[in-house]
């Protein structure tokens, strides 16, 4: 199988979970009053529809700070099971208390 083959492979089944999984936003935050999902919420949602798959992922959080903001930028990493990588990344505003 080609590299190009591997990466549409890869991009197919990343679509299919991405289709699969819903993650309501369960918590909710009284002092900021906001809804949203936390790691393990996501992290469960995703074991299943990956191993169907055949993919694996890690998920890595750090803090940014972005002009007077901070933010919590969080980057999974979705391979397939036997090896190879792929990756995304998201932020979210880090909310002060």
């Amino acid at each position: 199988m080609t590299q190009e083959q591997q990466s549409i492979d890869l991009m197919a089944a990343v679509a299919r979970v991405q289709r699969a999984v819903v993650v309501p936003k369960a918590k909710y935050n009284a002092f900021g009053k906001f809804s949203y999902r936390s790691y393990e919420d996501i992290v469960a949602a995703l074991k299943e529809p990956c191993a169907k798959e055949g993919l694996a992922f890690f998920m890595t959080d750090e803090l940014v700070q972005i002009g007077d903001r901070y933010y919590v930028k969080s980057t999974a990493c979705v391979f397939p099971a036997e090896g190879g990588e792929g990756e995304k990344s998201a932020r979210r505003r880090h909310h002060r208390g």
